[in-house]
C-alpha cells in the first residue's frame, strides 16, 4: 500500500463531508480559449508551482501585460495524492479563484505538468494513478473527448504552431513524468514523436519542460542533470534534425534565473526557468549555468518577440506578482541557429 500523507488520510475519512468542491467543479464550467494559430504570437507569459491554497495576486498582473497565451510549467497545483477526488477538489479550489478564472476567460492556456500535478513528490512512471490523473488534467485544460493526450500511451506531452511563414513560434510540451524512471525522462515513443516535432518547419521554438533542462551543480534538487544521458539524447536531437531558435523553458525549483550552456551544444542553448507563482525560495540555490538572477520571490515570466526578419529580438523578463520586472535580457533569434562552415 502507497504510504498517505496525514491530509489524504484525513480526506479519505472525511469523503465527501470535506469535499464539496468535488462535485460542484463541472466541466462545463472551465472556460478554454483558443489562439488562432494564424497570427503570430508577440508575447508570451508563463509559470509554475501554484499552490491553489494561498492567495494568488499573480494573475491580475499577468492579464495586465496581455499575453496571447500563458503556458502553465507544472506544478499547477499541489495534490500530492493516492486519491482522484481529492485530485479533482485540489483543481476546483484553483478554479473557484477568481483571479485564475478571469485569465482563463481573457487568455487562451496550455499546460503540461511536472510531480505534485501529475501525482506525487518526485513520482514518476511508478505513480499508479496516473491514467486517472491525465483525464482529471485534460479536462481541467479542455482537452478535447478525442485529443490524443487522452489516449497515447505515455503521457500528455503534445506540440503547437503560431504564426505564418517568417514569424512561426512552436510550443513543445514535454511530459517529464509518465515514463520517468532512475534513467529515462522521456519515453522511446515520446523521443520519436519530438524528433518528427523538431523536423516541422518554424522560425522560434519553446520546448517547455516541469524540470530544469540546463541548470547544473544543482545537487539533489531534480533536473535533466540527473539523467546525463537523456539530456545529452536531447541536445543531440536538436543538432541532429537541425531544428533551430530552440530555447527552453522550464519551472520547479521555487525561484527564477536564466541558464545557459555553449559547449556542446549545436549553438546557445537558454533556459528560463519560471517559478514560482506564489511561493518564494530560499536564495542559495547553486546553478552553474546561471547566466542572469536568480529572483526568489513570486514570480512569472513574460517573452516578448519582436519580429523583424533577420533582427528578430526575443525579450525575456521575469516579473515580480505585482508585475514589476526584476530580470531581464535580449536575445537575437539570429544567434539560436547552427554556424554554416565554408
Amino acid at each position: 500500500m502507497p504510504y498517505l500523507s496525514r491530509r489524504s488520510l484525513l480526506v479519505a475519512m472525511a469523503g465527501s463531508t470535506l469535499l464539496p468542491s468535488c462535485r460542484t467543479l463541472n466541466v462545463k464550467e472551465l472556460v478554454t480559449r483558443r489562439h488562432d494559430t494564424s497570427k503570430a504570437l508577440s508575447k508570451i507569459a508563463m509559470g509554475s508551482c501554484l499552490r491553489q491554497d494561498q492567495i494568488q495576486p499573480v494573475w491580475q498582473s499577468i492579464r495586465n501585460v496581455q499575453p496571447d497565451i500563458f503556458v502553465h510549467l507544472g506544478d499547477n497545483i499541489y495534490a500530492d495524492t493516492y486519491h482522484a477526488f481529492e485530485m479533482h477538489s485540489c483543481y476546483a479550489q484553483l478554479w473557484a479563484n477568481a483571479g485564475y478564472q478571469a485569465l482563463r476567460r481573457a487568455t487562451p492556456v496550455v499546460a503540461t505538468w511536472d510531480d505534485h500535478d501529475y501525482g506525487w513528490n518526485n513520482s514518476g512512471a511508478e505513480y499508479w494513478m496516473k491514467k486517472d490523473a491525465r483525464q482529471i488534467f485534460c479536462d481541467f485544460f479542455g482537452e478535447p473527448a478525442n485529443s490524443l493526450r487522452r489516449v497515447q500511451p505515455d503521457g500528455i506531452y503534445t506540440s503547437y504552431i503560431f504564426g505564418p511563414s517568417g514569424q512561426r513560434t512552436q510550443i513543445i510540451l514535454l511530459d517529464g513524468r509518465y515514463e520517468r524512471t532512475k534513467s529515462q525522462m522521456l519515453g522511446e515513443r515520446q523521443w520519436q514523436w519530438l524528433e518528427g516535432e523538431l523536423r516541422k518547419s518554424a522560425e522560434l521554438r519553446f520546448i517547455a519542460s516541469g524540470s530544469r533542462v540546463i541548470a547544473e551543480g544543482i545537487g539533489r534538487e531534480e533536473g535533466w542533470e540527473n539523467i546525463p544521458e537523456e539530456r545529452q539524447r536531447l541536445f543531440a536531437l536538436v543538432g541532429r534534425t537541425q531544428a533551430e531558435g530552440v530555447m527552453f523553458l522550464s519551472g520547479d525549483p521555487h525561484y527564477s534565473d536564466y541558464s545557459l550552456i555553449n559547449d556542446g551544444v549545436p549553438y546557445p542553448f537558454w533556459d528560463m526557468t519560471s517559478s514560482a507563482l506564489n511561493q518564494s525560495s530560499r536564495r542559495n540555490r547553486p546553478n552553474v549555468r546561471r547566466k542572469i538572477g536568480g529572483y526568489f520571490n513570486p514570480n512569472f515570466g513574460l517573452i516578448s518577440i519582436d519580429w523583424a526578419g533577420a533582427n528578430t529580438l526575443i525579450r525575456l523578463e521575469t516579473r515580480s506578482s505585482d508585475g514589476k520586472v526584476k530580470l531581464g535580457h535580449a536575445i537575437p533569434l539570429r544567434s539560436l541557429k547552427q554556424q554554416k562552415h565554408v
